[in-house]
């Protein structure tokens, strides 16, 4: 790797002061070093497809034709791997809803067991005071799902939904999740935006912040549910960048370092430091990405060290323009890599959604 990406110790998209969730937020020079160890700082994991919602923005959907789980010792396998390359936290996105694995308590125990940290991206509908309390006992962060008032909520998620995922989040609350340990909170929220929400993400992202709770607000993509009737245009994905970016300077004291991130005041670090293991032990790049190969085939460790990943973490001799020379890069990464691939075929290319795009296309014409 000929150029290394360098950042100083203010090295978070979101600034110094904002809240960070613990197990899912790392400052780039952790990722960078991670990287150039050969380590895996992160699993994103798919332990089952079993779901108690049909999302209009699910990007799981194309995978539940079959509703199977992962195997107990395989999910443990993937953890012990990791594990020796450096592990600090697991993602359980499900692939569905964490909730419903069948084995979830075990594997939380074993990954605690291990010192690790779990993060689980649940929609909270299934929380009630006891798992709450048995959550935040096993040091678990919560990310709970939060896409609107209620008839908004309803008509994303499915009628009802909306009492039973702020229950879930009160309980959450209730148990301590957003106390504050230095910079740190165990609980964020993660709204999908798309057409239906847009102009309530703005609220969502005042709520977070009053809250200690942290944001993470993500773009539908056009894969699985999301189509264009719900996705939002390029001009849309703007405003609410420049809009959330505004609300943090001006009401809280949190300057971004980047005007762009896949992420609102987060860069996501898994081409360089993680792997997404699916549900059926498929290896990808990221969660939205398709698999390229298996678990049965290779160690974690050999799987880092070749293409397509050797060469997704050698992302700073590999990004195309106008990455390449944007003085942003080392902050952002380029943006969300998925939906480079999504439009241009290629993992390298730039994020269509990057907000610096509109001025640079204002000045070529």
């Amino acid at each position: 790797m000929n150029k290394r990406l360098q950042c100083s110790k203010k090295s978070y998209p979101g600034g110094d002061n904002c809240s960070l969730l613990k197990g899912y937020s790392y400052s780039l020079p952790e990722i960078y070093a991670a990287r150039d160890a050969g380590q895996i700082l992160c699993l994103r994991m798919e332990t089952n497809d079993s779901c108690n919602l049909k999302c209009k923005y699910c990007y799981s959907y194309l995978r539940r034709k079959k509703q199977r789980e992962m195997p107990l010792k395989v999910a443990c396998d993937v953890v012990d791997q990791a594990v020796k390359l450096g592990l600090r936290s697991v993602v359980d996105l499900g692939g569905g809803e964490p909730l419903l694995y069948k084995h979830f308590w075990p594997f939380i125990k074993h990954i605690s067991n291990h010192n690790v940290t779990t993060v689980i991206f649940t929609n909270s509908m299934l929380i009630d005071a006891k798992i709450a309390k048995r959550l935040f006992d096993f040091g678990v962060s919560v990310m709970a799902k939060l896409d609107g008032k209620e008839e908004i909520q309803n008509q994303l998620t499915g009628p009802g939904t909306y009492k039973k995922i702020r229950a879930g989040l009160d309980h959450l609350l209730d148990a301590g999740f957003a106390k504050p340990d230095g910079r740190y909170t165990r609980l964020g929220i993660a709204p999908c935006a798309t057409k239906l929400n847009l102009s309530e993400i703005p609220e969502i992202w005042r709520f977070a912040r009053k809250n200690n709770i942290y944001p993470n607000i993500e773009c539908a993509t056009k894969i699985g549910n999301a189509t264009s009737d719900i996705t939002l245009n390029y001009d849309e994905v703007c405003w609410l960048r420049e809009t959330l970016k505004e609300i943090d300077e001006k009401e809280f004291n949190i300057k971004w370092a980047t005007p762009y991130s896949a992420i609102p005041a987060h860069s996501c670090g898994i081409f360089l430091s993680g792997v997404a293991i699916k549900r059926d032990g498929g290896i990808a790049l990221c969660p939205e990405m398709p698999s390229v190969t298996n678990l049965s085939d290779k160690t974690l460790a050999e799987i880092i060290k070749q293409p397509p990943f050797s060469k997704a973490r050698d992302l700073e001799n590999n990004i195309q323009e106008p990455c390449a020379s944007c003085k942003f890069f080392r902050l952002c990464l380029g943006g969300c890599r998925s939906k480079a691939l999504i439009d241009k075929n290629s993992i390298f290319a730039c994020d269509p959604y990057c907000v610096l795009l509109k001025s640079k296309n204002n000045k070529n014409n």
